[in-house]
């Protein structure tokens, strides 16, 4: 039987799915193909290369331990940037100041370049001699949304109604599914102008279905928990207006899977990676909860399958 799993977009809520896949892994558990938005992109992309839970978990507590504050100024509407994934446009911080003081600017289309978490994937991908989806190790599949026809395009390596992007580089598809509105430009590629995935689809388990896959499993980080009361900027408005409309278009989305695993973590902002330890944990101990059912669920669907095939 053929296991995927989708991994949902978060911020570095993400980090949860190196815990999920590290806890599925002590298992047992093989899976066979992977999609994943945004955050969950960067994880799926460097787990369909080749690199194992553990060296997942490195890179992201590498660019936890460079973390420190972003210093330019208003830096109190950031708190806690990451020094290797942030890349300030300085044009766009003042377009966007112009905008917001003056509305005098058009062109303002994001704050940060994003190119640094470009090439910590292309890095990454080089280790392991894996560039393009035509060279991951497995089945891979990661959305990002066109931002002029809303169009969902999905990079993959699976050949799909007859159609597949699997000359791709997988640093490029990864920057766009990470493309958050406001706080990312958006990624050209080819004649398209990408924006993050979780916009269309937040937890990609349709195509998993699509790819072959018969049993699904997905992550959900969506929005979950209390109110929050300490929304005071203009990140934390687009973050919570954001993460309410993907929350709600997921729950549509996941409905198809076959086992949902969501992990509780409240209070970590889009890019506090002071917090991914935290989520790493939260996504161990959250699968590691759900492995005795994921196991029961995984052997009814596989006797539901022989059965139905002998009786043909």
């Amino acid at each position: 039987m053929k296991i995927g799993i989708a991994l949902s977009g978060g911020g570095v809520r993400g980090a949860a799915h190196i815990g999920v896949l590290k806890a599925l892994h002590e298992a047992g558990i093989k899976i066979d193909m992977i999609s994943g938005t945004s955050a969950g992109a960067i994880v799926a992309a460097l787990y369909a290369i080749g690199h194992d839970v553990l060296e997942i978990e490195r890179i992201f507590m590498d660019i936890a331990r460079d973390n420190r504050k972003f210093r330019y100024p208003l830096s109190s509407f950031i708190s806690r940037f990451d020094n290797e994934l942030i890349d300030v446009d300085l044009v766009g911080l003042s377009l966007f100041l112009m905008h917001t003081i003056f509305n005098h600017s058009k062109d303002f289309s994001g704050l940060l370049y994003g190119n640094k978490l470009e090439n910590i994937i292309r890095a990454c991908c080089e280790k392991k001699g894996k560039l393009k989806f035509k060279d991951a190790l497995m089945p891979l599949a990661i959305p990002a949304v066109d931002i002029h026809t809303a169009e969902t395009v999905m990079f993959t390596n699976v050949k799909i109604d007859g159609c597949c992007l699997n000359d791709v580089e997988i640093a490029h598809a990864v920057r766009a599914s990470s493309s958050f509105p406001v706080v990312f430009k958006p990624k050209r590629i080819g004649n398209r102008l990408l924006v993050d995935g979780g916009i269309g689809d937040n937890i990609p388990v349709a195509i998993l279905e699509r790819m072959g896959a018969e049993f699904v499993i997905a992550i959900d980080l969506g929005y979950d928990g209390p109110a929050r009361e300490d929304i005071h900027n203009i990140f934390d408005i687009s973050q919570q207006a954001i993460n309410i409309l993907t929350y709600r278009l997921a729950q549509y989305q996941v409905s198809s899977a076959s086992y949902i695993i969501a992990p509780k973590i409240l209070n970590v902002s889009l890019l506090d990676t002071t917090k991914i330890q935290y989520c790493i944990e939260q996504g161990y101990e959250a699968t590691r909860e759900s492995i005795k059912h994921l196991k029961q669920t995984l052997k009814d669907k596989e006797q539901k399958m022989f059965t139905a095939k002998v009786s043909l």
